[in-house]
């Protein structure tokens, strides 16, 4: 068995349900929209299945599942509180460019703590955990 690239290598509470429905999803082909659109798309995301959903900010992919979600949606939201995101979240998925990326953000965030005042430092150094 050959090992995957990094870029291509997932991580995290969710990354089973997340590759499980990437592979089983159909694929969306483009069509046209019809009036009974919304409702046929509010009757998608309700169901069962795992939606993905990209957070580039937070360096991760959320495979939303509401009862799983500590971001605090709506009751009967279809979609994560993207600006509430939680990295301790049973829904996160990373890829190891994820990962990389947010050790990079950690980084960055060490060298403006040593620049800092010890009470920003503190606040700083935390975050970059």
């Amino acid at each position: 068995m050959t090992a995957l690239p990094p870029e291509r290598r997932v991580s995290g509470p969710a990354a089973r349900r997340a590759l499980t429905a990437a592979t089983t999803t159909p694929r969306f082909e483009g069509r046209i929209v019809p009036k009974t659109f919304v409702r046929k798309a509010a009757q998608f995301l309700a169901r069962d299945g795992i939606v993905l959903y990209d957070n580039p900010d937070a360096f991760l992919i959320c495979a939303f599942k509401h009862g799983n979600a500590p971001c605090e949606p709506e009751p009967g939201a279809t979609a994560p509180r993207q600006y509430a995101c939680q990295h301790c979240c049973g829904n996160t998925v990373r890829t190891d460019t994820h990962a990389h990326q947010a050790r990079q953000r950690a980084d960055e965030i060490d060298q403006l703590a040593a620049a800092s005042p010890e009470k920003i430092a503190k606040c700083l150094r935390g975050k970059a955990k």
